[in-house]
């Protein structure tokens, strides 16, 4: 699974008895960012106080989720190019190449689903399409492929410090070129900085960093981390709509984003696997299918969108479309297409 790409058949070493909550926490993410979307990409939106303010909780709230995965991503594929650095190449390839799978086809996918928008893309902005493909949500997957390998050829990964200090410094760049571009210390890059490696690389430095050694503290410390990271996001996230009339909901990073998401991960990463991550975390393997699908379910549901209340359609709709979702990644996994979703 993309998300990160690791199923349960693959041997997780010291995180096997947290295994499960893992998986749950996968899940929990993969639907809040559906509900996110559902809120950035609908057509469909609610008017009032109420809606607005289902709008910015849902999307800050599932801010953590994109800096959640890169941090897996690097736990386990950077933890395991760490361990044996002599075969950092051949474990990049075969990771990267299962990514390259799952963006081609569901490009090819989307790309059928609407023919004329996927031709002006490519036709208007071919760069975009590289980065993103034929959908803006499978930017994720050319961002970790291009994160995967930065880290595969750094000449200096025995050492996760020196590439912790790159992904920093990339980590202040994407900031001042993508969210910060509009003050004064910012500057426009003409490039969707969320995109490439820019802000990934330090989330990833930061799985292995956490695999070389895990920090020792409570769950109740990890808990006011996220919490705290919440609150200095949207701190950030108001003081930029304040200041230079930017809407809360369009920012993907911004500085409160690392301890949000560090938060979060530390306590998927915390001990033991609860009851309810038992029951949750066989399905988390289908995170990636649900993930690279769901758009597809919210364009043909979106019509049934029209004979009910928007602020209802906002808060409701997630659930059909990421169940619709989970249900065909299922399915697909019982068949030859199973490499596309887990």
């Amino acid at each position: 699974m993309a998300l990160h790409l690791a199923t349960a058949a693959q041997p997780i070493t010291r995180t096997a008895l947290r295994w499960q909550r893992i998986d749950s926490f996968r899940l929990y993410a993969i639907l809040l960012i559906v509900w996110g979307h559902i809120q950035l990409l609908s057509t469909i939106h609610g008017a009032g106080p109420i809606a607005k303010i289902a709008e910015l909780t849902l999307a800050i709230g599932a801010r953590f989720t994109m800096p959640f995965f890169f941090i897996l991503a690097g736990y386990f594929t950077g933890g395991k190019i760490a361990r044996e650095p002599s075969k950092a190449v051949s474990v990049a390839r075969a990771y990267t190449a299962r990514l390259a799978v799952v963006f081609l086809f569901w490009c090819f996918i989307y790309a059928l689903e609407q023919p004329q928008n996927f031709l002006n893309l490519v036709r208007e902005q071919p760069i975009k399409f590289i980065f993103e493909g034929s959908r803006p949500h499978l930017w994720f997957l050319v961002s970790l492929i291009l994160t995967v390998w930065l880290y595969a050829l750094w000449p200096f990964h025995k050492s996760h410090k020196s590439f912790l200090a790159l992904g920093a410094v990339l980590y202040v760049i994407g900031l001042l070129g993508g969210s910060y571009n509009v003050t004064p210390i910012g500057f426009d890059m003409h490039f969707n900085t969320r995109d490439g490696f820019f802000l990934s690389t330090l989330f990833f430095a930061i799985g292995v960093a956490f695999h070389n050694r895990m920090p020792r503290i409570s769950k109740k410390m990890a808990l006011g981390i996220a919490v705290g990271g919440l609150a200095i996001f949207s701190l950030e996230a108001f003081y930029l709509r304040i200041q230079w009339n930017l809407s809360p909901c369009c920012h993907d990073y911004l500085l409160g984003t690392i301890p949000f998401g560090v938060g979060v991960t530390l306590l998927a990463l915390s001990r033991p696997d609860s009851s309810i991550d038992r029951l949750v975390g066989p399905y988390g393997q289908y995170t990636l299918g649900v993930y690279a699908s769901h758009l597809l379910f919210m364009d043909l549901l979106e019509p049934v969108g029209s004979f009910v209340d928007p602020l209802v359609w906002q808060l409701v709709a997630p659930i059909p479309i990421f169940c619709l979702a989970l249900l065909t990644s299922i399915i697909l996994a019982r068949t030859p297409l199973r490499r596309v979703v887990i």
